[in-house]
């Protein structure tokens, strides 16, 4: 025995001169609590996380058995017991999927592993064992946690869900005791905000830093907890990150959290109830991550329909800002046979999920009144409230205005000029006719959206879209009088061109 807490402090002391206190905390997007598939589904689980677009994980959890402190997992499995690791016995892969998750390529940059939870007896096991031994190096909770670090140096953190005890003394010493082996400490509470004040300010007064996130629980016990009221308990240091159910409203807490007192992102509760689907996994990750990089348009109330692989890439001019001009077409027009021509938009190429559109929680599409102002909605997946879009009355060239940071949009009719009322110094191109063909050259290296061709009767006779700055129509037209339509730099020229 005395060879072995030899070893357990020599690790400790290692350990700490690896990470100290000052490692800071990597969280910045979207969580996840997860049990078993941790290691009973590893195989499809640990694959599927590296691919998700989540960025740290919780795995739920350890309990303290024990007076002898042993730790087991979920009360399923040992993990550490007398100061060794044991977790080899059952789950031989556990410790190096735990390195696979945060190896390259991979979206996972934090681990936490869970401690307690509702009706566990951990924080009273580790009240007791504290008031009996300390928390110094021959302590058995020292050499366990010491253990569990030595084997899995990836584990970042450890999170507190303690639901039961609440002994600020104890919880404090506990978490100093970590500190110094290494890991950093977040909380996970859904009542008693109280306790969990002194808790954090005790301990970071001691251990600064050691404290950062605060993974408040917004679900089942919590339902009715706002992180925006949590976020005025602690310091504006503390992160606050709310923890939602994996259901249809996801994405709109987050949202409108967000708008509320700026929460970025939170986690999702529970990992279990869909660890085996890779597509609903990285939804569910994007429905949390309020970074939104890119929009694209789709819909029937568009010129490409309701094909998600031709939607349209609205223009990036800022951060959380977008903005499109073309053609919508009216809600009345049937065409084709459409009804109900409509449009939204995707926040990711050719994946209806998440989707941003109007309020989902009453059924019924919005219809647009040229420069309102609108609110808009994250709709997370397809079976969140009603599958609403954007309509609008009159077929024309329109040009959208979004800004994410506000949840806004305005649309305002574009503005079409005739090339005959503007003078030749302002035209922003020279267009002519030779053999048959329509050429245009651009003044400077703008791209035109789209250029299009009409005979004078209105038919559709060439189109064009996305094309640089010197191009010729590709037919060889007929004599006579030809419209055409271009569209550049958010503008829309038309004029008559002759032929011959």
């Amino acid at each position: 025995m005395e060879n072995s807490r030899l070893f357990v402090t020599v690790i400790a002391t290692i350990l700490l001169m690896a990470f100290g206190t000052s490692q800071s905390s990597a969280i910045n997007g979207p969580g996840v609590y997860g049990g078993g598939p941790f290691y009973i589904q590893r195989t499809s689980s640990i694959p599927n996380l590296r691919e998700s677009g989540f960025k740290w994980v919780v795995v739920w959890t350890i309990h303290v058995m024990n007076q002898d402190g042993d730790l087991n997992f979920n009360a399923e499995f040992p993990i550490v017991e007398d100061g060794t690791y044991v977790g080899n016995n059952h789950y031989p892969h556990f410790a190096d999927d735990m390195a696979l998750l945060k190896t390259e390529p991979t979206t996972i940059e934090w681990i936490e592993f869970g401690l307690a939870g509702w009706g566990s007896q951990t924080f009273g096991i580790i009240r007791d064992l504290i008031n009996a031994e300390g928390t110094g190096p021959d302590s058995k909770l020292y050499k366990n946690f010491a253990a569990l670090k030595a084997a899995i140096p990836e584990i970042d953190a450890i999170s507190f869900d303690d639901e039961d005890f609440y002994d600020e003394p104890s919880t404090t010493q506990f978490a100093v005791m970590l500190a110094d082996l290494g890991y950093k400490v977040s909380i996970c509470p859904y009542t008693n905000a109280a306790h969990w004040q002194n808790v954090v300010t005790n301990v970071n007064a001691q251990r600064p830093g050691t404290i950062e996130d605060v993974h408040v629980q917004c679900y089942a016990g919590g339902a009715g907890n706002n992180p925006c009221t949590w976020a005025g308990y602690f310091s504006s240091e503390i992160n606050i990150m709310p923890g939602v159910e994996n259901n249809s409203n996801m994405a709109s807490h987050i949202w409108a959290w967000y708008n509320q007192c700026g929460i970025p992102s939170g986690w999702v509760w529970l990992y279990d109830n869909f660890y085996s689907n890779l597509s609903t996994i990285q939804s569910h990750a994007a429905a949390l991550d309020r970074q939104i990089t890119q929009l694209y348009l789709v819909g029937n109330g568009t010129e490409v329909g309701w094909n998600n692989q031709s939607d349209v890439t609205l223009t990036k001019t800022g951060e959380g800002l977008f903005t499109w001009t073309g053609t919508l077409i009216s809600r009345h027009d049937t065409n084709n046979g459409e009804t109900k021509r409509r449009f939204k938009f995707l926040t990711q190429h050719g994946q209806w999920d998440p989707g941003v559109t109007c309020r989902t929680d009453v059924d019924g599409h919005k219809i647009i009144t040229p420069g309102d102002e609108m609110n808009l909605q994250v709709r997370a997946h397809g079976t969140e409230g009603f599958d609403n879009a954007f309509q609008v009355e009159t077929t024309g060239e329109y040009r959208i205005d979004i800004d994410l940071n506000t949840m806004k949009m305005v649309i305002n009719e574009a503005t079409e000029v005739g090339i005959n009322d503007i003078t030749k110094n302002e035209l922003p191109f020279t267009i002519t006719s030779k053999d048959g063909r329509i050429s245009v050259v651009m003044d400077d290296a703008s791209m035109v959206d789209y250029f299009e061709v009409y005979t004078i009767a209105g038919s559709l006779v060439e189109s064009k879209s996305r094309v640089s700055n010197r191009f010729s129509t590709d037919s060889k037209l007929g004599s006579g009088i030809y419209i055409i339509r271009l569209r550049s730099n958010n503008r829309v020229y038309s004029s008559k061109v002759i032929v011959r």
